[in-house]
């Protein structure tokens, strides 16, 4: 079978553009996360807002509840007490990709990617 050159080309342009879609690692959600000028999340009822906040590193991240219901912050190095108002802070000395969760309520989850 004979392959023209403009069907090679195709099929390169095609191959490379499948490849930046499915690479793993820093997805097109994490490259489009701004640095907010102060690094916070609400702890809403069954909810983090933001779900995925960026920083760079060094940076201490707030956790402030402004819901009604007792939430925790529990992630790899990362766990706050079980509370309903008030605040948690952690700082992000090193890049990566750090998710943690609300350990009452199946289903809250959050992230912080630090580049």
């Amino acid at each position: 079978m004979r392959t023209t050159p403009r069907l090679a080309g195709a099929a390169a342009l095609l191959a490379l553009t499948l490849a930046a879609c499915g690479s793993g690692g820093s997805s097109s959600s994490d490259a489009s996360c701004d640095q907010p000028d102060s690094p916070e999340v609400e702890v809403v009822d069954n909810g983090f807002e933001p779900k995925t906040l960026c920083v760079a590193p060094g940076t201490e991240v707030t956790w402030s509840w402004t819901g009604k219901q007792a939430h925790n912050v529990a992630g790899e190095g990362i766990t706050s007490e079980l509370q309903k108002e008030g605040t948690f802070t952690h700082t992000f000395p090193a890049r990566g990709t750090f998710e943690y969760r609300c350990t009452v309520h199946a289903g809250m989850n959050g992230k912080v990617v630090v580049s």
